[in-house]
């Protein structure tokens, strides 16, 4: 375990060396692994990871070797140039005041049908027992269909408020007004994220967040290099460590129990490290996986899953990976992006991460060439970016990018970024 934790920590420190970029995708993919590496490193003895299979070990340096190539020989042919510009929008008031509001009903609303739902009218556990039902017990939850629409448009469009928030708060004083806006904006789309149960939506928002407070400041500081101040990234380095000691908590305000157990870090350390060895099992004993005859169907699931619906297709379900465990400790039922990779094209399926890391570079470079760190206007190109980074980010936990693709999810949310976007840039 050692040697890999080694491996990924250089990997991580060769690519800052090379390209001066926190925002660099590989970079972010690498951080994930990272803070993964350390822990199954710290967890060693418990999980029995003194030494990890050399298939698994594979996966996972080779993914790393693949992204730092990819990002490396991308950035030989394609300039990330920032657009200058000496003007930047500022939405009215009243706009931003208007949507806070209307989320705010809308989010009432869900609360209420989620607890209507379950019979309870303690919204907490109401959460925690309609998350499980659905889960566990195959219940079926619908919002109506204005109420859906309307929290979808509240959701997908809140990867707006990701940019504009930071955007306004750096500008200074001036602007103080409208960044608490788009603050509680931000705000209560999070909130409305924790409705949903788990806490993947919460940092979907949060991430994003982060990435664009560090994208704006290097662009105010007018740097090709990452020259952000220490304060800066001490104030972010405490964030992360704030929502990482608060990861149970956090899970009790949606209902779950799991902040009862005598050694709550131990179920932080179980989401974001127990990958590797449940990984490092289904590769030394894979279970029996029938031929689906698709090309790549366990990576693209979502997206074969999408279509079959849509074409009338009986499709094969792929079913939820069982629980793990080993010397008494839970592990939990996640086994990193490699799992998927691995079913689809067995050992070499770190390959795949080339095409994730070509993507979220494409969408990149599109971002910064934007009049976005300029003016202020949203590109949709770095809301695209915004909605995959996480993915990216929690690689080491799930596949969560490939996943992602939907050719319906994907149209619904470009017509509600492009509503939101004209709504707050209209003159009016």
């Amino acid at each position: 375990m050692i040697y890999i934790l080694i491996f990924i920590i250089v990997m991580l420190v060769l690519t800052y060396l090379n390209f001066f970029d926190y925002a660099s995708p590989t970079f972010i993919f690498l951080s994930g692994w990272t803070l993964c590496s350390i822990i199954a490193y710290i967890y060693r003895n418990e999980w029995s990871l003194q030494v990890v299979a050399l298939p698994c070990a594979l996966m996972i340096c080779g993914g790393a070797m693949v992204a730092f190539i990819t990002e490396y020989l991308y950035r030989k042919k394609y300039s990330f140039v920032v657009e200058k510009y000496q003007y930047f929008f500022v939405p009215r008031t009243w706009k931003l005041v208007a949507l806070l509001v209307f989320q705010c009903v809308v989010y009432y609303l869900v609360a209420k049908n989620k607890m209507s739902f379950v019979s309870m009218t303690n919204l907490s556990d109401a959460i925690g027992e309609l998350d499980h039902q659905v889960k566990f017990e195959e219940v079926v939850f619908k919002l109506p269909g204005y109420l859906n629409i309307s929290n979808q448009f509240c959701q997908q469009g809140g990867f707006i408020w990701t940019f504009l928030f930071p955007f306004y708060l750096v500008k200074g004083k001036k602007y103080r007004k409208t960044a608490f806006l788009c603050g509680s904006n931000l705000l209560a789309t999070i909130i409305g994220s924790m409705l949903s149960g788990g806490r993947m939506p919460m940092v979907n928002y949060i991430i994003p967040t982060l990435l664009s407070w560090y994208l704006v400041i290097k662009n105010k500081n007018g740097t090709s290099k990452s020259e952000i101040p220490f304060k800066t990234q001490l104030k972010i380095v405490l964030i992360i460590v704030a929502l990482c000691l608060s990861f149970s908590q956090i899970g009790v305000l949606m209902g779950r129990d799991e902040a009862i157990l005598d050694d709550t870090n131990y179920m932080f350390a179980m989401y974001c490290g127990a990958e590797i060895r449940n990984l490092e099992d289904v590769i030394l004993n894979p279970l029996s996986n029938p031929d689906y005859g698709l090309p790549l169907y366990r990576t693209f699931n979502g997206l074969y899953e999408n279509l079959g619906d849509r074409l009338g297709l009986q499709l094969p379900v792929i079913k939820m990976m069982g629980f793990n465990q080993v010397n008494g400790y839970a592990l939990g039922n996640v086994y990193s992006c490699y799992k998927c990779y691995y079913d689809d094209l067995g050992i070499l399926g770190f390959i795949m991460i080339s095409p994730v890391i070509l993507f979220m570079l494409w969408l990149y470079r599109k971002s910064l060439s934007s009049s976005m760190l300029s003016t202020g206007k949203i590109s949709i190109h770095y809301i695209f970016f915004s909605y995959f980074i996480m993915g990216l980010a929690l690689s080491f936990f799930s596949e969560l990018m490939f996943t992602r693709i939907s050719i319906e999810a994907i149209l619904r949310m470009y017509i509600y970024i492009y509503i939101l976007k004209r709504f707050l840039q209209g003159k009016k």
